[in-house]
């Protein structure tokens, strides 16, 4: 039930934001949207399939931990 659930709410998003992409011929717009709505699903059917799935949040941490570093070494 929960999967047909958001399923429904994954089409309904696509229904709301698709059509007027194509319409504007907004074709980057409507790729950066696939790809961001692409990790939502996986994600979304992921954690209902309880699957263990990388943390954003590790990824945030790789990326400015070196920045916060070299910050630190300035006076």
């Amino acid at each position: 039930m929960a999967y047909l659930l958001l399923s429904l709410l994954y089409l309904g998003i696509i229904v709301a934001e698709v059509p007027p992409l194509i319409h504007q011929k907004a074709w980057k717009d409507l790729i950066v949207f696939s790809v961001i709505l692409l990790i939502g699903v996986i994600y979304g059917y992921g954690m209902l399939a309880n699957l263990s799935l990388p943390q954003p949040a590790n990824g945030i941490k790789y990326v400015f931990e070196p920045v916060s570093r070299h910050l630190r070494l300035l006076p």
